[in-house]
């Protein structure tokens, strides 16, 4: 008997990262404006992570540590958001091609026989064992899952800053099983579970360095800085700011609830203010503002309003 074969094609689209986020967005009925004020990450980050226009970032480093942090304000787990990344950026396709001889038709040429068809097993065969070959070898080479979930949630390959008044901190995370970790050098006990806890770590005044090394057992490493300042719990936290004009500018500003300022400030001229709680500068020309805080540069944008705050020991811009 002979036959042809006929071949069906069978396409699942794999869902990126980027729709999945304006997905979760759009359910929460949320606006770009919305979430840049609330994670600090700029719209125009936020628009180029939901259309994938990855070439926006001036690195991975940061494109992933902002993936997280919108990802995580929308409820997204952090290890899902930067796999579906990873798999879209590696180009993943998840094509199946099932071929099924349906149709009989004795006046085709091709006939099956028992030789063919072992043939055929023995072909099928190879590609399964060459698939599992890839699996392992993807496995071997790609570093092993890292998180730190508390004093602050940091993924692999970041590194973020936590400042606090207690004399030692508890450092909590996730670790791929079969992984060792280690801190500062020092290995850490994990019993081989997914989960860590490191308690006792003792601070110094300043400044607290601790790097965490997840190694998987083929060598391959992530790593995850963690800085932690140690503030005396005598010490006073206030805002100190300094405005220079690019051009004549009507500014008004206000500290700890008071008035101290409502007048045109000329150019070049600065013009210092402290609070202790709270501190105001509005101006219609805000952008023609140079203002520095606490010796750190601050961004403007399109506003005519920006509002620091001192909460919990740590200043924060509203």
């Amino acid at each position: 008997m002979s036959f042809r074969p006929i071949m069906y094609q069978y396409t699942a689209k794999i869902k990126k990262i980027g729709e999945l986020l304006k997905e979760k967005r759009k359910e929460k009925g949320l606006d770009f404006p919305q979430i840049s004020d609330v994670i600090k990450v700029r719209i125009e980050y936020l628009k180029a992570l939901e259309e994938a226009s990855y070439d926006t970032f001036a690195s991975e480093v940061q494109l992933k540590g902002f993936l997280n942090k919108y990802a995580g304000f929308l409820g997204i787990p952090e290890d899902k958001a930067s796999a579906m990344y990873r798999r879209e950026r590696e180009g993943l396709k998840d094509e199946r091609v099932i071929r099924s001889p349906v149709e009989s038709k004795t006046e085709m040429g091709f006939v099956l026989t028992p030789s063919k068809l072992v043939a055929a097993v023995i072909a099928g065969t190879i590609i399964a064992v060459l698939i599992y070959i890839g699996t392992q070898l993807n496995e071997i080479i790609k570093p092993p899952n890292l998180t730190v979930k508390s004093p602050v949630t940091l993924s692999s390959g970041n590194e973020g800053t936590f400042t606090t008044d207690s004399k030692s901190v508890v450092i909590t995370g996730d670790i791929e099983v079969g992984a060792t970790l280690s801190v500062n050098g020092t290995k850490v006990t994990t019993n081989n579970l997914q989960k860590y806890q490191i308690e006792n770590l003792n601070l110094s005044k300043g400044e607290n360095k601790f790097v965490l090394v997840a190694e998987s057992q083929f060598g391959r490493k992530s790593e995850i800085t963690l800085n932690i300042l140690l503030r005396s719990s005598q010490e006073t936290v206030r805002i100190d700011g300094r405005i220079i004009a690019n051009k004549r500018v009507d500014i008004r500003i206000t500290t700890d609830g008071q008035e101290i300022f409502n007048s045109a400030l000329n150019a070049g001229e600065p013009l210092d203010f402290t609070a202790n709680s709270i501190a105001e500068v509005s101006s219609l020309d805000l952008a023609d503002l140079s203002i520095e805080v606490n010796g750190e540069k601050q961004e403007t944008g399109n506003s005519t309003s920006q509002i620091w705050e001192v909460k919990n020991g740590v200043i924060e811009k509203r």
